[in-house]
Order: C-alpha cells, then sequence, then structure tokens
C-alpha cells in the first residue's frame, strides 16, 4: 500500500468517528461537518507536501543494477555540483534535501552521475508529479532518468557516494551522436574514470 493512500485512509476513518459524534446535533451538521474536515484535510495535507517539495528540483531515477535488477529512486536535489573530468564527460554531484535508501548502502545523502554533454542538456524540467516522503504531488520541475549503477562508491567521512552513468535522459533527443555505453578507450577507460571521480569528489 502506497503511503498517500494510508494518510488517506486514516482521514476516512477519522471522517467516520466525526460523522458518528456529530449525529446528536442532526444529521446535516453530522454530514457536512464530517465531508467539511475531509475535504479540508486532504486538500490541507496535499498542500503541506507539496509546498515541502518545492524547495528541491525532482528526479525520478530509474535505475539498472549490476545485479540486472531495477530500483526506482525518488531524489529531491538541493543542487547539483558539475564537473567536467574529460572532453565531453562529465560528472554531477547532487546533494539530496531527503535522504534516500539504497541497498546495500543504506541510506544515501550525495550520488554521483557520470554523463556525456553537459547536466543541464540532458536533464530537461518539467511540470509533473513527484513522489515526496511517500506521497504523490504536483511539482514544477520533474525529470525522469534512466542510470547504470557503477561499482566504484566514493566514501566521505564514511558516508556510502554510489556513482552512476546516465543512461537515458528527457534532452537526449536532442543527441543523434550520444553514446548510450560509458565510453572504453585505452587512455581513458571506465575504472580510470571512476577513480577520478572519486578524487576530485
Amino acid at each position: 500500500m502506497e503511503t498517500d493512500d494510508i494518510y488517506a485512509m486514516g482521514i476516512f476513518i477519522v471522517t467516520l468517528f466525526l460523522m458518528t459524534a456529530l449525529q446528536p446535533l442532526g444529521k446535516w451538521v453530522s454530514f457536512f461537518g464530517s465531508m467539511g474536515f475531509l475535504v479540508v484535510s486532504l486538500f490541507g495535507l496535499e498542500l503541506y507536501f507539496r509546498t515541502e517539495a518545492a524547495q528541491y528540483t525532482y528526479i525520478h531515477a530509474i535505475v539498472r543494477l549490476p545485479t540486472k535488477e531495477t530500483k526506482h529512486l525518488h531524489l529531491f536535489v538541493k543542487r547539483p555540483e558539475p564537473m567536467e573530468f574529460f572532453e565531453d564527460i562529465y560528472a554531477t554531484k547532487l546533494e539530496l534535501g531527503q535522504p534516500v535508501k539504497m541497498e546495500p548502502y543504506g541510506e544515501i545523502n550525495q550520488l554521483v552521475i557520470i554523463h556525456q554533454y553537459p547536466f543541464e542538456q540532458r536533464l530537461i524540467f518539467q511540470q509533473g508529479k513527484a513522489k515526496y516522503k511517500g506521497f504523490r504531488v504536483t511539482h514544477s520541475k520533474t525529470c525522469d532518468v534512466v542510470l547504470h549503477l557503477q561499482t566504484t562508491v566514493d566514501t566521505d567521512h564514511a558516508e556510502p557516494i554510489p556513482i552512476f552513468w546516465l543512461k537515458d535522459g528527457p534532452g537526449d533527443v536532442d543527441f543523434p551522436e550520444l553514446k548510450y555505453l560509458l565510453p572504453l578507450t585505452p587512455v581513458k577507460p571506465m575504472d580510470k574514470l571512476l577513480e577520478e571521480v572519486v578524487k576530485r569528489g
């Protein structure tokens, strides 16, 4: 069951108790009082979570793991920190406004995305739905991406920082020459690239 369904069910249960409690005052008082509580509670809850989520940029990440599993991460980003490491290869560190759980690392507060082309060209944000603390809300800056988890993980004060390769982003339609696999050359193999990310991250 989704978290927002649990919130809604809780409000409905309270509404039923309220309707019963108000019955001695008359059926219309009971009906309108309980329905008023229901509407105000649902809209109030939506507004509260929407206001909190609006502080951040939202990225819905579909994560492909080395084990062939797929995970979904709901990332609320405070700010991206992009750096160009090699020619046309970037690493962007994302500081999260809300920690997310990811096995086997537990809660993560930061992550690194390696990508071709600048971050703002690959990720195009638009209005959509975000999942904030399990509650679906309307959000002005949302983006869906596909990430591949790499094997190297940076450690900052014993806190894991997973490193991903950006496989797919909304802006990719503008790059017909985009390489969909991490470039492998004798000069810049993937392990060297990840080592560089760890050193500079």
